[in-house]
């Protein structure tokens, strides 16, 4: 009767969504360092941990009012109790555990067993209640209990606390658990060196010969204060024998120092670069729109540069890790990965490729990009993608893997020589407009279906206020040059105009605000 009232319950959970979200937003809210509330949670644990220990303190020599009484001994332990209990229902499911032994029962025909999977369930939960940060946190509810006062011994605990709530000592603990083997090797052989030094010392001075080693004890203080380097004094060698040791225990101490703190900075090392990489993570899933640079050649940065010149969000992925610090440092965000993986995007977020405005794969290594092209195309179909080619054989296999614009350096390269030559000013008029060198430059303007001009005539729109030449629209495959003014303007056109970056930007505000009309404002 028990077993199935158990099936049954344990089946309702399973179906029911709101239980499951319920559950994911509590274990996001303990557990989850990206969640947006668990900073939140975070600062309300260490106000409560902070503020119970100094009332703790406090409270040694002086009486605390009755509010600060009921908050020390009611609130701070309630909140304690709950949040330990939340964290021991997190842990597992203990619904999931039901299901799959009755599973397990009914695939072999036989009864389930109450008892065994009680026994079962009991230990699933006691594998969390033994863990290191469960029992801490059980002993950090203690010092709350009146009628023992030397529980307050346990108020230590309660500062360990606060290791789980502050993520930068969180991040010094697991660069020293990275290298816990090195360190336990130096930690041993520290041990090995300060008890033979040790036996030695009191081997030749514990005979009476020196005062102040009446025991074994003495001789391994000595060693641990000579082997630190920090020399209190109080106890100091006399014989010749005892000054040699000294010598040997202070050179080993210095060499045991400096291979420590060379591994923990290398430990250090490795982190930053893992923590600028999660930075970097984190910011990239806070744009709402972005150009996926993928592979930061020397092509790829001054397309960069100019994007960015446009006020244009970008997102670099490179497997060279000089190449993204040199992104970084230019100011871009910018992220260790293999751009042809799918990897690298998910942990953008699940709908990273929703925010993607076009991506531009420049690497080096053609068959590179069109991995990377084919890996793009299998997040979304809808992703403008540019690449590069070196050869004209790659062109056609680039745009059967998806790309739709395709760069062939060396015809580029070839057909800017040509228009040099024939025509030197007007190529470098152009050359001024695309490349920056001047306030006014080339530039592009998108329209969507809100814009204001969409379903309008050129003729309503007064280019010549907004201080904006009109040089031609992209429709579809078609350029239409210097249009005539009933032409009506439709969602997706391209609109290329020529004007300085603030005009141009102005113009991009006024179509997005809706409000711009030849002569007056239209709200």
């Amino acid at each position: 009767m028990i077993g199935k009232m158990l099936l049954t319950l344990s089946l309702f959970l399973a179906r029911s969504s709101g239980y499951h979200n319920f559950k994911l937003f509590f274990k996001n809210l303990l557990e989850n360092q990206n969640y947006i509330y668990k900073k939140y949670f975070d600062f309300l644990m260490i106000f409560v941990v902070v503020s119970s220990i100094l009332l703790l303190i406090q409270e040694v020599k002086h009486d605390l009012p009755e509010w600060l009484i009921i908050y020390n001994y009611y609130i701070v332990t309630t909140v304690f109790a709950i949040e330990y209990l939340l964290r021991l229902w997190v842990y597992d499911d203990m619904h999931e555990t039901i299901i799959k032994e009755y599973e397990n029962a009914s695939f072999l025909s036989t009864k389930l067993k109450l008892l065994p999977l009680l026994w079962k369930l009991v230990i699933g939960k006691f594998n969390y209640i033994k863990s290191p940060a469960a029992i801490i946190d059980l002993l950090a509810i203690l010092p709350s209990y009146r009628p023992l006062r030397v529980l307050r011994v346990f108020l230590l605990f309660r500062v360990i606390k606060l290791l789980r709530y502050t993520k930068s000592i969180q991040n010094f603990l697991s660069v020293i658990q990275s290298k816990t083997f090195e360190l336990l090797t130096l930690l041993l052989f520290l041990t090995f060196v300060m008890f033979i030094s040790a036996v030695l010392i009191y081997v030749f001075e514990g005979n009476g010969q020196n005062p102040d080693i009446n025991g074994f004890f003495d001789a391994l203080y000595w060693a641990l204060v000579t082997i630190s380097t920090v020399g209190y004094g109080d106890i100091s060698p006399v014989s010749i024998e005892g000054r040699v040791i000294s010598m040997l225990v202070i050179i080993t101490g210095v060499t045991i120092l400096a291979f420590a703190t060379s591994i923990i900075v290398s430990a250090f090392t490795e982190k930053l670069d893992e923590l600028r990489s999660e930075k970097s993570i984190l910011e990239a899933a806070k744009l709402e729109e972005f150009y996926l640079v993928c592979g930061y050649s020397k092509m790829a940065e001054m397309i960069a540069k100019k994007l960015a010149m446009q006020g244009s969000s970008l997102l670099i992925i490179d497997r060279d890790q000089n190449r993204v610090t040199q992104a970084q440092k230019n100011g871009y965000i910018a992220i260790l990965g293999d751009a042809a993986k799918l990897e690298t995007y998910t942990q953008l977020g699940e709908y990273s490729h929703h925010r993607i405005i076009a991506a531009l794969s420049f690497v080096n290594d053609e068959i590179q990009n069109i991995y990377i092209t084919l890996t793009l195309k299998s997040l979304s179909t809808d992703i403008k993608i540019y690449a590069r080619a070196n050869s004209r054989s790659m062109v056609k296999k680039l745009k059967l893997a998806g790309a739709q614009h395709i760069l062939y350096s060396y015809e580029t390269i070839g057909q800017i020589a040509k228009e040099y030559v024939a025509n030197p000013i007007a190529f470098d008029a152009v050359n001024a407009l695309t490349s920056g060198l001047t306030k006014t430059h080339l530039s592009q303007v998108t329209l969507f279906a809100h814009d204001y001009p969409v379903g309008r005539a050129l003729g309503d729109i007064d280019f010549f206020s907004l201080k904006v030449i009109l040089i031609g629209i992209q429709r579809e495959d078609d350029f239409i040059f210097k249009p005539q003014d009933d032409f009506i303007f439709k969602e997706h056109d391209i609109l290329v105009v020529i004007g300085e970056n603030h005009h141009i930007t102005q113009l991009k505000e006024v179509i997005l605000r809706h409000k711009y009309a030849k002569g007056k404002s239209d709200d």
